[in-house]
C-alpha cells in the first residue's frame, strides 16, 4: 500500500511539474513575441533618427558651402 501511495504521489508531482513546464513555455513564448515587437519598434526609431541626422548633416554641409561661396564672393570684390 505504501508503494502505491508513493507511486501515486510521484505521478502527481510529475503531472504538476509538467503543467508548470507548459505554463513556462507559454510565458516564454509571450515574452519572445513582446521582444520581437519591441525590437522592431526600437530598430525603426533608430533608423528614423539616423535618417534625420543624415538629412541634417546634408543641410548643414549645403549651408556651409553656401556661406563659403558668399564669403569668397565678398572677399573677391
Amino acid at each position: 500500500m505504501a508503494k502505491a501511495r508513493e507511486a501515486y504521489s510521484t505521478r502527481e508531482r510529475a503531472e504538476l511539474l509538467l503543467l508548470n513546464l507548459e505554463k513556462l513555455r507559454a510565458e516564454v513564448s509571450a515574452v519572445e513575441t513582446h521582444y520581437d515587437i519591441l525590437k522592431a519598434d526600437y530598430t525603426k526609431i533608430c533608423d528614423d533618427a539616423m535618417l534625420k541626422i543624415s538629412s541634417m548633416k546634408t543641410d548643414l554641409a549645403d549651408a556651409l558651402e553656401s556661406k563659403i561661396g558668399q564669403l569668397e564672393g565678398t572677399s573677391q570684390r
